[in-house]
């Protein structure tokens, strides 16, 4: 490219300045070394970009032009310098995080409006287009943090516990399976499923109870809202599957009943992960020690083990 930066510079300075003299001195140049800069970039295009009107230098149409350009990329210029410097020192930042799992979004929410006080130059952007790939995203750029409900074995990813939640299956308080405390994996098999995923490789039911005992449902609906498995199994419709405290509401009303997955019961371990490559900013660290503190299914677990 013939344009450079400091050719903007230059004409921007000579602009503001009136006269060469005075532009030179602004650039710490000799006005000779000054003329010289300027002919060579009015040579490159083969033509001027000042006509000396008296004792004024007036811009022709080529140097109103480039000073335009001058301008508006000198002023980008001047604000990523900025922005660069304040993102070296760690005070403002983007976190751009997913949850892996669909129900993380009810308590991360409500997280953010903490996180912010603390730090009001860092913007949390939730990915909810990634959560079915939060890892390849993190891999690709896409992520800086990404909220899995599994491990994963990477060496390019960094992993750090988060806090555990159960999973059960809730039933209508009618059903004759809302007399026991627990459900089978056979006896999970024969009912109809209501899941969050109906793919084996992203079910948390599938993966943990059926698969491992080489079984099949009998059938299975993908319910994606928390809200709409809850109340069809309390319809009686099927069996829901889902973390206990996103329906300790509808359990503490009797609205349906829980069954420990198995007799031991099932729970998951969420982490967070972020790139192995670069050492977490402050304001990153300060969010997973947040989610690994104050996030809903922390204080649930404690609860619940009470």
């Amino acid at each position: 490219m013939d344009l450079e930066v400091r050719h903007l510079r230059l004409v921007a300075e000579i602009a503001d300045a009136g006269s060469m003299t005075k532009a030179a001195d602004r650039l710490c140049l000799t006005q000779s070394a000054l003329s010289h800069q300027l002919r060579d970039i009015e040579s490159r295009f083969g033509t001027p970009f000042f006509l000396r009107v008296g004792r004024r230098l007036v811009l022709t149409a080529a140097g109103r032009r480039v000073l335009e350009s001058a301008r508006r990329v000198l002023s980008e210029l001047k604000r990523t310098e900025v922005d660069v410097r304040c993102l070296a020192g760690h005070t403002e930042g983007v976190i751009r995080v997913c949850t892996q799992c669909n129900t993380g979004y009810h308590w991360l929410g409500p997280l953010l409006t903490v996180f912010q006080r603390k730090h009001p130059r860092v913007t949390v952007n939730v990915a909810t287009d990634a959560t079915d790939r939060p890892v390849p995203a993190l891999l690709d750029g896409q992520l800086d943090l990404a909220i899995l409900v599994r491990s994963v074995e990477d060496a390019r990813v960094r992993l750090r516990p988060l806090f555990t939640d159960e999973m059960v299956a809730i039933v209508s308080p009618s059903a004759a399976l809302a007399r026991r405390r627990w459900i089978s994996a056979q006896d999970l098999a024969a009912e109809h499923l209501l899941l969050y995923s109906a793919d084996p490789s992203d079910s948390f039911v599938f993966r943990e109870v059926l698969t491992p005992n080489g079984l099949v449902p009998a059938r299975v609906s993908f319910i994606m809202l928390t809200e709409a498995m809850i109340e069809l199994a309390r319809a009686g419709t099927g069996v829901g599957v889902l973390p206990r405290w996103s329906a300790q509401r509808a359990i503490a009303s009797g609205a349906v009943v829980p069954l420990s997955l198995t007799r031991r019961g099932m729970r998951r371990q969420w982490v967070a992960a972020t790139l192995a490559a670069q050492p977490d900013p402050p304001y990153i660290t300060d969010f997973i020690d947040l989610l690994a503190e104050r996030a809903l299914p922390a204080r649930a677990a404690v609860r619940d083990s009470a």
